[in-house]
């Protein structure tokens, strides 16, 4: 993807329907067409709004698609696993907190005052570094400067969903696996085919299918990471699939053929003999009941085989599932759409099971895995944790996973694991260390020197290149033991050399009606021969960065919806799970055709609500910030006093969400996300007067007596109902109940007195408890309280006979009399010894004296015990130095460091016991070399090495060079001999002079023989010098020069200049003709061939006519009277015969709008000469009305010319 700051400067215009520009359509395939127009659609729906943004900040200073998020200065660079730029922020806005890694920034020099101009602005993709207010950046294009201080704005439309399909669109060739069959070829070959892995003669095996209900239990652990590395490694097991028609379950592939649905009515386009390229199609939404009445039409299986199907085995599908499994088996491409809460994940993650247990079929020659493509990580992470209900070997691609269960299944998390526990191949483990080691060396000394030259750019990019080879491996090697790989669109995108290799065969793309057709188009690997898409068009649509071109080229259509229009079968789920039936019949104006399952009808109410629909209706209006966000000041807390009362009645905040306009994105989504319960506000016939869906929504809701200011709800112990319109009402029900008291009886018999709180709030007696213990003492606490064991504290005697006070729960036989007593030991110490206790061991000091004359300090110990003295060792070594041992140790070598003079003259650091003629000297050898420089050497080491010098050297030639002095390089200096023809050695100074002279030289030819000397031109060519003095003296060549000789016309020659001199005559002019036509018009044609009839408007007509005939035809004759007159004569002929009147000699008298006199003749067009700067003195003049002007008597018109 390349973004320019001067083609950004300048509006794209798009032309032709064959790529980003006419002129390519003849002789290019029509998947090159194709992939050029998908590549034009995407750059242009990220670049339009840029520019846009761009133009907005030049007229305004500000734009929507642009957020200032501060301003910035450049601090420093940075070197890791890229190089850039650190910026710090200051008076940074919110959107720096929400700044994605890889948005596109936009950096606009505050110097420029909003000038756009390529010197002011930096393109730069940028994330948050690890320091508040401080942003890592990468400039795209564009120069940054330390000293300048930037505003800095955030491009709201994501630069990492576009970057890298870009970059793969652009070097695409053909579409993916078998989608140019059915969205290119269409016409040409209409049958829908079956996978290439399926032969006729194949079952599949849908054992799994048996236990539908067992194995679609949520998984609720995870394998280590370890687990999962020794995992992947791993062979598959022959028992992880079934082999084929082992099964007493089967599902024979289809001998049929599909066909696609033509002349269909209710479609406005459907697929005709040309390519679908040329027809995208408008936003025509298909209803589901259409779509549903296509079943029939693409079902090749008996009814009551499907019927069997589903009744016999496998009673977790119903029959439109049943119908859409088989279908997705069996073909190459397919469609599976639902509406919301249909199951189309379930159905999903069951084909992918039912492909896993069919392993064999399409794994006969090497083992790939499912790739499952998703367009959001939330739906990525949800599929994947319905995968490990039935296989461990998953990988996620990506790092924005936020589910606990896949933490481990991710591939950085595997790749991590593998790099610390080094158990991959040791060479490629060393070789990494190696590599890494290398780019943090060369990351610290840039960051020392603050700049980096070309050459060290080069080389960390060379480290950074080499480290990603080598990660790819690893990870190639990890992902081949997988049976599913999950990633978003984008991360397929990113890793399309890592899809390459895996070469999956099967891709399964969720949310497939989210994607534009060029994102999904570029995330499908080209190994893939079945895809299945699963979505639902009419619920969310592709999110397009430029309306207006989603607008006129329908780029906000995706694949998966342009085939359904264009007549693609499909499979359509026709029950929803998920909706209470009053939720569900809000979506019947946009799903006509959907049931309700028998489970959501038995669900019970939700405590504290009249109805699980209302519509709360208000007229409070919206207040915009300056930054161009709306909020709704009533609607807010209205919100969040209605989340407070449903936590009071009993459910848990995490059932509860809160969706927004901005949000939703669509209707039907807001509309599909509850499940019990669905509350709205907003202004219904704002609503309803802007979309034709609300107005049925009104008519529904209104029908219902669901609509109404005020919000009914029910107190679960009394059940009376209470109106609440505001967030103050609905505080007032603070204990979620309806303010009234409550007044029932607990449980210790007492009335409640407090006000109503609902039915989660458990009773709790507030009085004193009356309750006493078995001895009599009374309860200090609350009477809803737990009374508990008495803890009033009583006297009693213990065995031991002394008295003690214990609580009165406690078993006198249990007490630990706490009397200290003091015993005498036979060591002779005295000790304490708690009542009750036996004697314990002594746990005085010994105190004894050693015979090193130190007190023991061990604790007391019989006298035989031998022991080691643990004080400092008093002895020391014969030069003075203290032992550093221990007393009861062997006195060690003194370890007491020392500096003494070598035998090299240097000053050696060692320790006292050291052996100095064992000792190496580390310092730098102070020798000189034969060749002069100073050994580089340590002193210890040999210096008969070859010398280590590395700078400017003196070469044998007498030039200076940069190089090691041991390995000097060759001169790379001019050499400075002359060769046999006189000129210079075009060598270089250290290199072999050459043989064969490369200067130019210049030649005189002639056109023709020698003795042709009037023929002679004065071009003189340039040839090589060896060249020109071997060639043969006696033929000299034909000059083929340009002639440019001066031709009659003004002209120059184009021809060549020994044909035009050997024929005498000079080619045809080429150049455009400057010669003006009688009629006054230039000539159009070229200047050698005759001029052609005039096919330009007539510049001369009669004021009758009002339409302009061509130069070339004849006028048809006016019979009209001619108007040429004045006060003075008039002409009494017909308009179309000469005059018989002459020219008025008269000066004209009328005063012009400037204020001065015509200077003009009586009956003329008026003109003034003041103005036009021609002297007030001059004329009169004669306006011809074409821009010129005459003046008599230098032009004396006759009676037969009409000026007007």
């Amino acid at each position: 993807m390349e973004l320019q700051i001067q083609s950004l400067l300048q509006e794209a215009e798009y032309i032709g329907d064959d790529g980003v520009g006419g002129g390519e359509g003849v002789g290019v395939a029509e998947d090159v067409k194709y992939l050029r127009k998908q590549y034009f659609l995407l750059n242009e729906d990220f670049q339009r709004p840029l520019r846009k943004g761009l133009q907005g900040l030049l007229r305004t200073g500000s734009d929507e698609n642009l957020i200032c998020i501060g301003r910035g200065t450049v601090v420093s660079r940075f070197y890791d696993t890229a190089v850039g730029y650190k910026v710090q922020i200051k008076d940074h806005s919110s959107s720096l907190e929400e700044l994605l890694p890889g948005s596109l920034l936009v950096l606009l020099s505050r110097s420029s005052g909003f000038r756009l101009e390529p010197e002011s602005l930096v393109l730069c993709s940028g994330e948050q570094g690890s320091e508040p207010a401080l942003l890592r950046v990468q400039v795209l294009d564009g120069q940054l400067l330390k000293d300048v201080e930037y505003s800095v704005y955030k491009y709201t439309v994501y630069l990492e969903a576009y970057k890298h399909h870009l970059n793969i669109l652009k070097n695409m060739k053909n579409c993916p696996g078998p989608l140019p069959r059915y969205i290119i070829n269409s016409g040409k070959d209409p049958k829908i085919l079956e996978p290439e892995y399926l032969s006729k003669t194949e079952t599949l095996s849908l054992n799994c299918l048996k236990y539908l209900h067992n194995s679609f239990q949520k998984s609720e652990s995870a394998l280590t990471v370890d687990e999962v590395h020794k995992l992947l490694l791993s062979k598959h097991s022959s028992s992880s699939a079934s082999s084929p028609g082992s099964s007493s379950l089967q599902i024979f592939k289809a001998s049929g053929e599909y066909k696609y649905l033509r002349n269909n009515p209710n479609l406005k386009t459907s697929c005709s003999e040309t390519p679908v390229i040329n027809n995208f199609p408008k936003r025509e939404p298909i209803e589901c009941q259409k779509s549903l009445s296509n079943q029939s039409q693409i079902s090749d299986l008996e009814e009551s085989q499907i019927s069997d199907l589903e009744e016999s085995q496998i009673s977790g599908l119903e029959k439109s599932q049943a119908e859409a499994l088989k279908n997705a088996l069996t073909q190459e491409v397919s469609l599976i759409q639902g509406p919301p809460g249909t199951g189309k994940s379930f159905l999903g993650s069951l084909l992918v099971q039912v492909l896993l247990e069919n392993r064999s079929l399409w794994t006969r020659t090497s083992s790939t895995p499912v790739l499952v493509i998703c367009y959001t990580n939330a739906a990525l992470d949800e599929f994947l944790e319905s995968g490990l209900r039935y296989t461990r070997r998953i990988v996620r691609l990506g790092s924005r996973s936020k589910s606990d269960l896949l933490e481990n299944y991710t591939l950085n998390s595997i790749l991590g694991y593998r790099r610390d526990a080094a158990l991959r191949n040791q060479g490629a483990y060393w070789k990494e260390k190696e590599l890494r080691s290398a780019l943090h060396d060369l990351n610290l000394r840039l960051a020392e020197q603050g700049s980096a030259s070309s050459e060290d750019i080069s080389l960390h990019h060379g480290l950074i290149q080499q480290l990603r080879s080598l990660t790819a491996g690893e990870g190639r090697l990890v992902c081949q033991g997988a049976d599913i790989i999950g990633t978003t669109c984008t991360g397929a995108a990113k890793h399309r050399q890592l899809l390459h290799q895996l070469n999956p065969k099967i891709v399964l793309v969720e949310e497939a009606g989210e994607m534009m057709e060029s994102q999904l188009i570029a995330s499908i690997p080209p190994s893939s021969t079945h895809i299945i898409m699963i979505g639902d068009h009419q619920q969310l649509r592709p999110q397009v960065g430029s309306p207006e071109l989603a607008k006129s080229e329908s780029h906000d259509i995706s694949l998966f919806e342009r085939l359904i229009i264009c007549g693609f079968p499909f499979s359509c789920l026709l029950t929803q799970h998920r909706m209470v039936p009053l939720l569900s019949s809000l979506l019947s104006p946009i799903y006509p055709g959907l049931r309700n399952h028998p489970e959501v009808e038995r669900r019970g109410r939700i405590p504290g609500l009249v109805s699980p629909l209302f519509f709360i209706n208000h007229l409070h209006a919206e207040h915009q910030s300056q930054g161009g966000s709306r909020t709704n000041k009533f609607e807010a807390e209205f919100c969040v006093a209605l989340v407070q009362y449903l936590v009071l009645q009993g459910i848990q905040p995490s059932r509860i969400s809160v969706l927004t306009r901005d949000v939703s994105h669509r209707i039907s989504v807001a509309l599909s996300r509850a499940r019990d319960v669905l509350i709205i506000l907003g202004n219904l016939e704002e609503l309803a007067s802007a979309s034709k869906l609300w107005t049925d929504l009104e008519a529904i809701l209104r029908s219902r007596n669901l609509v109404g200011q005020s919000l009914p709800v029910c107190c679960q112990p009394h059940g009376s109902v209470t109106q609440v319109s505001s967030s103050s009402d609905l505080q007032y029900l603070q204990n979620g109940g309806c303010g009234e008291m409550c007044e029932i009886k607990m449980a210790c018999g007492h009335t409640c007195l407090e006000k109503c709180h609902g039915g989660s709030i458990r009773h709790c007696c507030g009085r004193v408890c009356s309750r006493s213990c078995n001895k009599g003492h009374p309860c200090s606490k609350l009477c809803g309280e737990d009374c508990g064991e008495c803890s009033i504290r009583v006297e009693v005697k213990l065995q031991c006979g002394h008295l003690q006070d214990i609580p009165c729960y406690q078993r006198t036989e249990l007490a630990v009399c706490s009397v200290v007593q003091v015993d005498s030991l036979s060591c002779g110490h005295s000790q304490p010894r708690p009542c009750g206790t036996s004697s314990q061991t002594c746990s005085q000091i010994c105190s004894s004296r050693l015979e090193c004359g130190h007190e023991c300090s061990l604790l007391c110990h019989p006298i035989s015990t031998l022991h080691t003295c643990t004080k400092p060792c008093p002895s020391s070594c014969v030069k003075g130095h203290p032992c550093s041992g221990l007393c009861g140790e062997v006195c060690k070598p003194c370890s007491h460091p020392v500096q003494v003079l070598l035998p090299c003259s240097h000053l050696g650091n060692l320790t006292c016991s050291e052996d100095l003629e064992k000792y190496e000297c580390t310092e730098k050898c102070s020798k000189i070399l034969d060749c002069g420089h100073n050994c580089r050497a340590l002193c210890y080491e040999d210096c008969d090495r070859s010398c280590r010098f590395r700078g400017q050297l003196v070469l044998p030639c007498g030039h200076s060079a940069n190089g090691r002095c041991g390995d000097p390089p060759a001169c790379s200096n001019p050499c400075p001999l002359l060769l046999l023809c006189g000129h210079p050695c075009q060598e270089s100074c250290g290199a072999l002079c050459t043989t064969k002279c490369k200067e130019p030289v210049s030649i005189t030819l002639i056109s023709g023989t020698r003795t042709e000397q009037s023929r002679s031109c004065s071009h003189t060519p340039v040839l090589l010098c060896h060249a020109a003095r071997a060639r043969d003296q006696d033929q000299i060549p034909e000059c083929k020069e340009v002639c440019f000789a001066r031709l009659c016309c003004g002209h120059l020659c184009s021809g060549i200049c020994s044909e035009c001199k050997e024929f005498e005559l000079h080619l045809p002019c080429v150049q455009a003709c400057t010669r003006t036509l009688l009629c006054g018009h230039p000539c159009t044609s070229i200047c050698g061939q005759p001029c052609p009839p005039c096919k330009l408007n007539s510049l001369i007509r009669c004021p009758h006519v009002k339409a302009k005939n061509k130069c070339d035809e004849l006028p048809k004759p006016c019979k009209e009277k001619c108007e040429w007159k004045c006060e003075h004569k008039k002409c009494t002929k017909k308009c179309s015969l000469d005059c018989n009147r002459t020219l008025c000699e008269e000066k004209c008298r009328i005063k012009l709008k400037c204020g001065h006199l015509c200077t003009g003749y009586c009956g003329e067009l008026c003109l003034c000469t003041v103005c036009s700067g021609s002297g007030e003195g001059s004329g009169p003049w004669i306006n011809l009305g074409c821009g010129c002007a005459l003046t008599y008597p230098v032009f004396k018109p006759d009676s037969r010319y009409k000026f007007n």
